[in-house]
């Protein structure tokens, strides 16, 4: 989906996570809510968890 508050439209992009244990418990598929920080290098995942129903 989009990011509103940085007015991007929805696509599929890759970002890099602030850590790896962001994905803990998390496999292809699952829907779910992040919050990003913007760097140097540009946005990174700061926050990733599981939202809505999943399967």
């Amino acid at each position: 989906g989009p990011f509103k508050t940085l007015g991007m439209p929805g696509m599929t992009m890759t970002f890099p996570l602030a850590t790896p244990v962001l994905m803990k418990g998390l496999k292809t598929g699952d829907k779910v809510r992040i919050a990003v920080s913007q760097t140097d290098d540009g946005l990174r995942v700061e926050r990733l968890e599981r939202s809505g129903s999943q399967p």
